[in-house]
């Protein structure tokens, strides 16, 4: 009797054992198939970085774009965050807001910083998604919270216009502060903001150039922002005329790479006559452009220039329907000029002795 007890006893440790470490050949088979999933989307993800070259102007778009959406596919968040990119900016295929929000948002989900700072920035400026201020700002933070730069610079606009928060000048110098330790073009450029006009921080000229030439970066999406500022500004300072031709030329590429707010931007110093002299001619090319890359305020100027033949031939009816596309997009400016009339463009002196 007690034989059959332990040998039963030894049975069931047996049992338990052969439970506690080994699976049916369904889990094994699901098992091994994860794993393949996921080796094949690290590596689809790798030769997706090869054909890339440089994160931000993809050196073989079309191939690299084939090879991140595989890997999204099967579930990489950096390469679904990559796939949203491409949807974005059009690299290697068509641009799609609504797309590019969706893959960002799958990323996002799953932790990646960029894409959660991409995600907040769509959900902002209700591009592909619905706008929501208060998701932007909760994305925003998470990205932030990982360090990552264009959160941290986001933050940083969040309570420098005081969007869902406070206005704060002093947090946000220090949300730019700390993206712009990370190199972060755009960050430098808002942070020399913050320096030339005393916002938040000791006004300090000298400070505020530094960061704007540090903040001109060629080959970077977001490097052409510190490039207008040295060009707005040299009334108030002098600038060495190498640095601003080098500016001028930083701020041209980016626009030839289909960067609508530096179409925008150029067209603003042409129309100011920043850059030498007045020259409307080129403003309403540069508007143009913009306009045509999807910037509203763009499309704006250029109806105005229309409308009162500013660098372009007069044509109101033109005018008119630039101005209704844009009020159909959302714009109420466009809108409240279609109901009031259109008024001519001023310029930042005329704005200042009114």
């Amino acid at each position: 009797m007690i034989k059959k007890k332990l040998k039963w006893r030894f049975v069931s440790i047996v049992f338990v054992l052969l439970t506690g470490f080994g699976c049916t050949p369904t889990v094994i088979a699901k098992h091994e198939s994860s794993m393949a999933q996921k080796s094949s989307a690290e590596e689809f993800t790798l030769k997706g970085k090869k054909y890339a070259g440089r994160e931000y102007y993809w050196k073989k778009p079309f191939e690299a774009f084939r090879l991140f959406k595989k890997a999204a596919e099967l579930g990489n968040p950096e390469a679904q965050a990559m796939t949203g990119r491409g949807y974005y900016f059009g690299y290697g295929t068509e641009k799609d807001m609504e797309k590019a929000a969706k893959w960002y948002r799958k990323a996002a989900e799953s932790g990646n910083s960029k894409a959660q700072a991409s995600l907040g920035y769509l959900l902002k400026m209700g591009l592909g998604v619905k706008r929501d201020d208060e998701s932007a700002y909760d994305w925003t933070q998470k990205a932030a919270d990982q360090q990552n730069p264009i959160g941290m610079n986001n933050m940083g606009v969040f309570f420098q216009r005081g969007i869902i928060v406070e206005r704060d000048n002093a947090k946000a110098v220090e949300w730019y502060s700390r993206s712009s330790q990370c190199d972060y073009p755009l960050a430098k450029a808002n942070l020399g903001f913050m320096f030339q006009r005393g916002l938040g921080v000791g006004k300090n000229l000298k400070k505020a150039f530094e960061l704007y030439s540090e903040g001109c970066v060629e080959n970077h999406p977001d490097g052409y922002y510190g490039c207008f500022y040295l060009i707005r500004g040299t009334k108030k300072r002098s600038v060495d005329e190498k640095e601003l031709i080098r500016a001028m030329d930083t701020l041209k590429k980016a626009c030839d790479k289909d960067e609508a707010s530096a179409c925008r931007l150029l067209g603003d110093i042409y129309w100011e006559g920043w850059w030498k002299k007045e020259n409307s001619t080129k403003a309403a090319e540069s508007y143009k452009k913009s306009c045509s890359l999807g910037s509203k305020s763009a499309c704006r100027k250029l109806g105005a220039f229309y409308n009162f033949g500013i660098g372009v031939e007069k044509d109101e009816s033109l005018a008119r329907i630039i101005f209704e596309g844009v009020c159909d997009e959302g714009d109420i400016v466009a809108c409240d000029a279609l109901k009031y009339g259109i008024k001519k463009p001023r310029k930042a002196k005329e704005k200042k002795k009114k």
